[in-house]
């Protein structure tokens, strides 16, 4: 019998060792929160990320971390009676893309992906997720989006339409071929 006791435990204390790895070891916050929305674990890549040492962020209330818009649309995806409506399409894990506030103020852009915890009787009783950086990301597709919709940089000293078209809609004039 010591010896079944003896091998589970190590079994175990391997189990938690492989998980403290995975979510210790990632860039990616791992995070858990109860029905009410409060923080009960993250990971220490929030502490890289945004800031935050875990007992800073462990016992608040999530909507206290936010910005008003996160935390607006936190409250309509997570809401308890469109994620009990079968009909939402809301099983398994939400994607979504939310600022978060850091410590020293400054804001970043994070991909979510969150999943309701749910008792034997089907009840939500809290949520975990992991929440990634894509500020980058957000700022490339900014920069994109400017690109496309913006003139294209020209020579120093030549007009804009002397650098070629400027895209539809601009006035820009084709050069017409000579007789």
């Amino acid at each position: 019998m010591q010896a079944l006791v003896a091998e589970r435990t190590r079994e175990l204390h391997e189990s938690q060792a492989f998980y403290r790895m995975l979510t210790e070891d990632a860039e990616d916050v791992h995070w858990r929160m109860d029905r009410d929305f409060i923080v009960t674990y993250i990971s220490p890549a929030d502490e890289r990320l945004r800031g935050f040492r875990a007992d800073e962020v462990v016992g608040r209330s999530l909507f206290e971390l936010l910005t008003e818009e996160a935390s607006d649309l936190v409250r309509e995806l997570l809401n308890p009676g469109t994620l009990d409506d079968p009909s939402s399409g809301t099983t398994g894990f939400r994607k979504f893309e939310m600022q978060q506030r850091c410590k020293d103020g400054t804001l970043i852009w994070g991909e979510v992906m969150v999943k309701s915890d749910r008792n034997n009787q089907g009840e939500i009783v809290g949520h975990h997720g992991i929440t990634r950086n894509v500020t980058e990301r957000k700022r490339l597709e900014e920069q994109v989006r400017q690109l496309a919709f913006h003139d294209p940089p020209h020579p120093p000293g030549q007009p804009p339409s002397a650098a070629g078209p400027s895209g539809p809609g601009h006035g820009s004039q084709q050069a017409q071929p000579q007789p």
